[in-house]
């Protein structure tokens, strides 16, 4: 018998039509290595959100470190221990007398009783000079610096005189000053009269302190290592002081840190410590030495992350310092 050959292009019997898709166990295999890819792709996006949240706590306490290592440093070079700038100092604290602006004297009034007016120009004149300067107006308790002069040629008599500033008015700048100091579209602008109170025993601003003298303004400022109220932490804080004034310095504002928290038995791990030195290298006690012979500042600031992070070998938080020594110019 001969069996007809089966035609490549049969059609298959009924009842037997193929299907497409998986089966429940290629199924069941997909959702396992999708649930593997998936968690490891998981944990490698939170090792790599870790790494960047602790590069940038890193880089943020840096950040802090040197804007108190720029900002001290500014404000401390100038002051001249000898001549009273420094008032109060410890080691973690320091008030001193801070330059508040300067200018120019317009016009001597003359004295009233034990009080003697000068006048200042005008912040900005209409031909855009500047005479008259500062970063915050003057107030009653600020201290005021005119330069004398003196009587001879040289500067072997030439003098900074210290007033202390009773009141602070405007007036028209065509009252306060003389003519060489504005011109015709100044008429209308504001100046400045400073009311001072004269030294015990003088009767008037020496005649050798000239219309035109250079005047400093000056304030009593402050730097403390502070605990912030609000969340517990430490910061540098930055206060202003005046004469007359219900506490005379103002409450601490923060303008660098967190830093580490001051510690009375451990003072290395102190978050600001500032230590004193004399011209020869030997260090100063507050309270026991002559302040008139500080003639450098060391300024050491150290802190921590707030939250631990990975170091390579665990995790921990990220400590640094910054030492700042600071040499003083007016000594």
């Amino acid at each position: 018998m001969h069996r007809a050959p089966v035609s490549p292009h049969r059609l298959p019997r009924p009842g037997r039509v193929p299907r497409a898709g998986f089966t429940l166990v290629e199924l069941m295999m997909a959702l396992v290595l999708l649930a593997m890819i998936g968690g490891a792709i998981v944990n490698l996006l939170t090792r790599q959100q870790r790494f960047y949240r602790s590069a940038q706590e890193a880089i943020d306490l840096r950040a802090e470190l040197r804007h108190a290592g720029m900002l001290l440093p500014t404000d401390l070079r100038t002051i001249s221990p000898a001549n009273g700038d420094v008032y109060a100092w410890s080691d973690t604290m320091i008030e001193f007398r801070q330059i508040l602006g300067s200018g120019v004297s317009c016009q001597i009034f003359s004295p009233v009783g034990a009080t003697q007016r000068i006048a200042l120009p005008p912040l900005r004149l209409a031909r855009d000079g500047a005479l008259t300067s500062w970063i915050a107006a003057p107030e009653p308790g600020d201290s005021l610096f005119v330069y004398d002069d003196g009587a001879f040629v040289g500067n072997a008599d030439d003098v900074w005189r210290a007033y202390a500033i009773a009141a602070v008015a405007t007036l028209p700048v065509t009252t306060g000053c003389t003519g060489a100091y504005y011109t015709s579209p100044d008429a209308g602008l504001l100046g400045y009269r400073l009311t001072l109170a004269l030294p015990s025993g003088s009767t008037a601003i020496p005649l050798t302190v000239a219309e035109g003298a250079p005047i400093r303004i000056f304030r009593r400022a402050r730097y403390s290592l502070f605990q912030q109220p609000s969340d517990g932490r430490w910061y540098l804080g930055f206060s202003d002081c005046l004469a007359g004034r219900v506490p005379a310095c103002s409450t601490p504002l923060a303008v660098a840190g967190p830093y580490r928290p001051y510690s009375a038995t451990d003072p290395g791990t102190t978050g600001l410590a500032f230590s004193y030195w004399d011209g020869n290298g030997a260090q100063l006690v507050p309270g026991v030495s002559a302040v008139a012979e500080l003639a450098r500042i060391d300024v050491v600031t150290r802190t921590e992350t707030v939250r631990v992070v990975a170091n390579g070998v665990g995790k921990t938080r990220y400590l640094d310092s910054l030492h700042a020594s600071i040499g003083l110019r007016n000594r």
